[in-house]
């Protein structure tokens, strides 16, 4: 009563009852994650299968929220381990990583590209491997041509680390071959 009589108290400063803040909340618009002023590129229809495929089946997601594009970036750190994509400017290489995959035991490339993408309000990286056709695996060094067969949409959990290799015959030999596997 004392803030009435004495003017101190002014009725648009009474708070909202919880549930009609909640209502209000949810007429605005959704949150827009992680807005960036680089350029994004369009997923192809490919893409966009491949990924939703792997969000819900091997990472066990619910998909709320799938952004239609992605950022291209240059470096990736996973698992303590950083890889590189090839990049024209700097004329560096991309890393030449092993892909895991159930078809084939040595499936080696070399990271053309990274791609973030928005899932659920999460960036999750991507990247565009260029195969290599594997010539020869014998004792502890696996040969692979320097031609590339395909390329691949691997989700970076599914890279092991940077390959170490030497340049041969038109080809390039994987020396650190035996350490993966053991």
């Amino acid at each position: 009563m004392y803030m009435v009589l004495s003017q101190r108290f002014v009725p648009s400063e009474i708070r909202k009852p919880p549930l009609a803040v909640a209502i209000e909340d949810a007429k605005q618009p959704p949150m827009v994650c992680s807005p960036s002023k680089s350029m994004k590129k369009p997923l192809t229809g490919e893409m966009k299968i491949h990924m939703r495929n792997f969000y819900e089946r091997s990472m066990k997601m619910n998909i709320l929220s799938f952004e239609e594009s992605v950022r291209e970036v240059v470096r990736c750190q996973a698992k303590d381990v950083k890889l590189y994509a090839s990049s024209v400017s700097s004329k560096k290489n991309g890393s030449l990583v092993r892909v895991h995959s159930s078809a084939q035991e040595h499936l080696y490339g070399k990271i053309k590209v990274f791609l973030e993408h928005n899932v659920n309000c999460s960036l999750q990286t991507w990247a565009i491997v260029d195969v290599f056709d594997t010539v020869t695996t014998s004792h502890r060094v696996c040969h692979i041509s320097e031609k590339h067969i395909f390329q691949r949409l691997v989700h970076v959990n599914l890279l092991e680390e940077p390959a170490v290799y030497a340049k041969k015959d038109g080809g390039m030999d994987i020396l650190n071959v035996g350490h993966l596997y053991m």
